[in-house]
């Protein structure tokens, strides 16, 4: 990820070698969406010293995601324009950056982001999930009740873990399914209490 932004600021400051008023707005566009991508980092940052609601903690996480995703469509978009009109390598290494930025968000969103989406603490997890490696504190898991569970722990970084739908960039992680861990979340519900009822 480090590379892929010094990459975009390179491209940037190729930009800005040509004609400052041609180039002042596309090289605003660039700035903001470099920081946009970096949006996880930020929002991490930001919200670890922070008392918040885990609703709030939520949004800011799904929000970094997507302004993520966004921002990194935006930067193909822009270097491909100037692949397009300079054609120089360092422009084509920018776009695949880009591009490859878009991958990792959209990976993410689309794993976090689905109905059944949880993190959960891998302490909970017994000898009869034997199929599961997973040495990190937590998990993130999509569970529907009776099917396997896919599952996804992270190998170096991930951010928001105390939000419903954290930032764990491909491929710092590890996956499978598991029908064992099915059965133990199933437990987990089956023997759960509604405290709102009470």
């Amino acid at each position: 990820m480090l590379n892929s932004t010094f990459v975009m600021f390179r491209a940037m400051s190729a930009i800005s070698k040509g004609s400052a008023k041609e180039n002042r707005s596309e090289i605003s566009l660039i700035v903001l969406a470099t920081l946009g991508i970096a949006s996880p980092f930020i929002v991490a940052m930001i919200t670890i010293n922070e008392s918040m609601t885990s609703k709030t903690v939520t949004d800011f996480s799904l929000g970094a995601q997507w302004s993520g995703m966004v921002s990194a469509v935006a930067l193909m978009g822009l270097y491909a324009r100037r692949v397009w009109k300079e054609k120089k390598s360092l422009f084509t290494g920018a776009f695949l950056a880009s591009s490859l930025m878009a991958f990792i968000f959209t990976d993410s969103l689309v794993f976090v982001s689905q109905k059944d989406t949880g993190v959960l603490a891998t302490f909970v997890l017994d000898k009869n999930a034997g199929d599961i490696d997973c040495s990190r504190p937590a998990m993130i898991v999509h569970y529907s009740k009776g099917v396997p569970t896919d599952w996804r722990c992270p190998t170096s970084i991930m951010l928001m873990a105390y939000s419903s739908y954290p930032f764990l960039p491909w491929p710092e992680y590890s996956h499978g399914t598991s029908q064992s861990l099915t059965v133990v979340i199933d437990t987990f519900m089956e023997n759960a209490v509604n405290l709102s009822q009470k």
